[in-house]
């Protein structure tokens, strides 16, 4: 669910996290994977393994807990990359075995994770329909997002995006002051 996660990323950040770190939340939504799927390919776990479990996420959240205490951060930031791993965990639909590690037991090691073999079977063979759909909402959800604060004049209303709409309607003057002078002519 690649793309989905990355459309999570984006409703938190047009939505309730507008101003917090872009790279922090897709980080954060990223979590699990970033620490499961190195350990499959290198160690030959499962690619939905310890870092989508409970235990894991709780340790993750104390270690984050700790350090943004100690560091005086942005806890906003803190709240959103919380809310962006547990998204990931529930767009995975993962089963109760991997989830409640190591409670529920042991977790079986899986096959080698391979990047294309993992797209065709999702985005091609559609093995995994419900987390399928559960992306295709969230594209969705997102779209309606962008679509809405650009008709109602609230897109590129904030952040590095400012500087790309006052060079727009710097263009878009100067073209305009283009065109009168070429009448004139």
């Amino acid at each position: 669910m690649i793309i989905g996660h990355l459309a999570v990323v984006g409703i938190a950040k047009l939505t309730f996290f507008e101003r917090e770190n872009l790279a922090v939340l897709a980080v954060a939504s990223f979590g699990p994977d970033i620490l499961d799927k190195p350990a499959n390919i290198l160690l030959g776990m499962p690619g939905r393994g310890m870092s989508h479990s409970l235990v894991v996420f709780a340790i993750v959240c104390i270690l984050a807990c700790i350090y943004w205490l100690r560091m005086t951060k942005n806890p906003r930031l803190l709240c959103a990359a919380i809310i962006l791993w547990v998204s990931h965990l529930a767009g995975d639909f993962l089963q109760w075995r991997v989830l409640l590690w190591p409670f529920w037991g042991s977790l079986e090691p899986g096959p080698k994770f391979l990047f294309a073999e993992k797209l065709t079977s999702y985005y091609v063979e559609f093995r995994y329909p419900y987390q399928l759909w559960f992306e295709i909402i969230c594209i969705t959800v997102l779209l309606c997002i962008v679509f809405s604060k650009f008709f109602t004049g609230n897109a590129l209303s904030y952040g590095s995006s400012q500087s790309l709409k006052s060079l727009l309607l710097k263009l878009a003057g100067k073209f305009s002051r283009e065109s009168a002078q070429e009448k004139t002519f």
